[in-house]
């Protein structure tokens, strides 16, 4: 589906094999990469978010994911697409709109800071159940104040900044929302991008063989936050 404004971003909604209304979890992308976590520019970077999704849609979960905008980087609003993102699967049928989680990788953390004062307006204090944060570079006051259950994952080779302001951001969401879960998972042997160097033959971003994939602690702790939301009553 195409949605936003001018020549429009395209989108897809995964939905489980059960009778709906199903909570909803938006995937919102990092770097390069497509809704399938798919890269033109970094052939190793092939359907990254797919664990994502089937951890999602196990737990009875719909995904909606999309891909980055069609113009060059630097001139489209890409908070903006989270929003037009945001209202476009809300209107879908199916969707339970007081249950829904944001999920966002990498570069896509940093456009979800801009974005989330629209973004939790449009769903709902209430309704937001959660907030992903994988492969985070957002700041740790902003990250600790998002509302439902917060998940912030690094991986072992990011910068000391980077694992602080993770904690941190844990620290203040705590201190903010005792009713909710806060969780900073480091992962070990993993990436800046939270590719797994110790399974998956990946070695860097310079050409050389292997592929990219997250560690199966990454989903396994997505299934969590998934079901503490699903059971969340405000």
């Amino acid at each position: 589906m195409r949605f936003g404004t001018g020549s429009g971003v395209t989108g897809q909604c995964d939905t489980p094999g059960t009778e709906g209304p199903y909570p909803l979890m938006v995937l919102i992308p990092g770097g390069s990469l497509s809704r399938r976590g798919t890269s033109s520019q970094f052939s190793a970077m092939s359907r990254l978010y797919d664990p994502l999704v089937e951890a999602a849609l196990r737990e009875g979960w719909a995904v909606f994911r999309y891909d980055r905008h069609e113009t060059p980087p630097g001139s489209r609003d890409e908070a903006q697409d989270i929003i037009d993102a945001i209202r476009a699967a809300r209107a879908l049928p199916d969707v339970d709109t007081r249950r829904i989680v944001l999920c966002a990788h990498a570069s896509g953390t940093v456009f979800l800071q801009q974005a989330y004062d629209r973004a939790e307006e449009i769903i709902g204090f209430r309704a937001l159940r959660g907030v992903i944060l994988l492969s985070s570079r957002a700041n740790a006051s902003e990250a600790g104040r998002m509302a439902g259950h917060l998940l912030v994952v690094v991986g072992e080779s990011a910068s000391a900044d980077e694992k602080l302001a993770g904690e941190n951001a844990v620290r203040v969401h705590r201190e903010s929302y005792p009713r909710w879960n806060a969780r900073y998972l480091m992962v070990p042997g993993a990436d800046v991008a939270l590719c797994d160097t110790t399974t998956s033959a990946w070695r860097g971003w310079q050409g050389l063989p292997g592929s990219c994939r997250f560690s199966p602690e990454i989903p396994r702790a997505i299934s969590e936050l998934l079901r503490a939301a699903s059971d969340a009553t405000f």
